[in-house]
């Protein structure tokens, strides 16, 4: 785990040994309708993004290697609602943003225009990500629930790269690429249980996957969850997770005609609600 998600854990043990013992039994996750969590996620991401021009093929961009991208503190929102005993509608949204400044060690090809070694050249990247599934409980007890999910990730994507360039001996001038700008909807597929735990804690984890191959999409997509809720109010709940997210699309559109190979992964210390 990295020193962020360290740091997580230890301030979630801290807050459990502060906090005063509640008495009797909390909400129960199993049955309460409604379900909403805010989160800090320790963001550690690795995208590689490849526009292509009207004149020829862009070059893949690994923006960690290029740019030097390390963890980032970013909010995410959970929530559900369990409109009856086995059925469950969840949405989630989070989003990320960099903006970074760098020398290319190679000719690098960005929608029409074309970078030289030791360019500097600035590079913008921003993320929205959005999530909503359907989940069905095929199995459920007073202790636990195994479910599958069927829903959609949809990924907002705006990549851009800019630099300078010597108009004459003397002066500057200013010139930025092609904006790669894109809105990636894929469906997932998933399997999740939910188990409670003694001390009014809950284990909750979830897998999901899809490919697609249609119309101006290819791409294939995992997510990957684990978290530890412990919820003894219903205002009153901390959890812990771990999160890690892979999609890889090719995408032939207008506005963004390329690659993007996008991985992110990290903690998140989140605050909860179940009622």
């Amino acid at each position: 785990m990295t020193r962020g998600g360290a740091g997580a854990a230890s301030a979630l043990v801290a807050l459990v040994l502060v906090l005063p013992a509640t008495a009797g039994a909390g909400p129960n996750l199993l049955t309460d309708p409604f379900q909403l969590s805010l989160g800090t996620f320790i963001l550690d991401v690795d995208p590689s993004v490849r526009l292509d021009g009207e004149t020829q093929t862009g070059t893949d961009v690994d923006w960690k290697r290029a740019f030097g991208l390390g963890d980032a503190a970013r909010f995410r929102v959970d929530g559900a609602w369990r409109f009856s005993d086995r059925h469950k509608l969840r949405a989630s949204w989070f989003s990320d943003s960099r903006d970074r400044t760098a020398s290319f060690d190679r000719e690098v090809a960005w929608g029409d225009e074309t970078f030289a070694v030791d360019a500097e050249v600035r590079g913008s990247l921003d993320f929205d990500i959005y999530q909503l599934g359907y989940e069905y409980s095929f199995q459920q007890t007073s202790r636990y629930e195994l479910t599958a999910s069927a829903g959609l990730h949809v990924t907002d994507i705006r990549a851009a790269l800019a630099a300078s360039a010597a108009v004459d001996a003397s002066a500057q001038g200013a010139f930025s690429s092609d904006i790669g700008k894109a809105t990636a909807p894929l469906p997932v597929l998933g399997l999740a249980g939910l188990w409670s735990l003694p001390g009014n804690f809950w284990l909750n984890a979830r897998g999901e996957y899809f490919y697609l191959a249609l119309g101006d999409y290819e791409g294939r997509i995992q997510n990957y969850r684990v978290a530890l809720t412990w919820q003894p109010r219903t205002w009153l709940g901390l959890g812990l997770s771990y999160d890690y997210s892979s999609l890889e699309i090719d995408i032939d559109r207008t506005a963004f005609t390329g690659k993007l190979d996008w991985t992110y992964r990290g903690p998140m210390l989140f605050y909860s609600a179940s009622f």
